[in-house]
């Protein structure tokens, strides 16, 4: 919604909103409001202005996500669907990969999107995958809790290999080494234990 939506949608003299930029709005109200980037601006159904907090920083407050870097092949299903899918959903984590999220535009915008809005960020690295390392450049870039997985810790390049993986036998051992990594992360994002 643009500034001129904003003041046109509450016809109101002077404008209500008085600035946009990247540290929220400043609203034209009795005393003057500041609006944070987390919190939208809403009309009841009387048209009347209420600011709330975004979907989705309450989504996230409820839910940390978990963003999936994995290789797109068939082979990975089931280590994704079975493994961290259903492992990060039982924690009450919400978690995706890329090719199930619908979007516009470049995938590689999407990725980036995707990674810096997440709260953790899992990689594997069973198979070389150049795409999969540089994501995961990213992710590390960016500071972001990150898990890796493989099964076999000798197909990780030396830059990678020095980090803490998890190293799985089958999805059964994935998932209980998944949720004893997952439980201790996300004990450190939500500063509680989980159940």
């Amino acid at each position: 919604m643009t500034v001129y939506d904003i003041n046109h949608r509450t016809k109101q003299k002077p404008p209500l909103l008085l600035n946009r930029d990247t540290r929220g709005l400043v609203l034209r109200t009795s005393p003057l409001r500041f609006v944070e980037p987390n919190r939208s601006i809403i009309w009841d159904r009387c048209g009347l202005l209420k600011v709330e907090e975004s979907t989705q920083k309450i989504r996230e407050q409820k839910s940390p996500h978990l963003f999936a870097i994995i290789p797109f092949s068939s082979d990975m299903d089931d280590v994704y669907y079975l493994g961290i899918h259903e492992t990060a959903r039982a924690l009450g984590c919400s978690c995706d990969k890329v090719d199930q999220i619908e979007f516009v535009g470049p995938i590689l915008d999407k990725i980036y999107d995707s990674i810096k809005n997440s709260r953790i960020v899992l990689a594997e690295l069973s198979t070389p995958n150049v795409n999969v390392y540089y994501e995961l450049g990213y992710a590390h870039a960016l500071g972001k809790p990150t898990i890796l997985i493989t099964k076999d810790i000798s197909a990780s390049p030396f830059d990678v290999r020095g980090y803490n993986h998890i190293v799985y036998s089958s999805i059964r051992d994935l998932r209980s080494k998944l949720k004893a990594r997952l439980e201790a992360i996300l004990t450190q994002v939500r500063g509680t234990t989980t159940k």
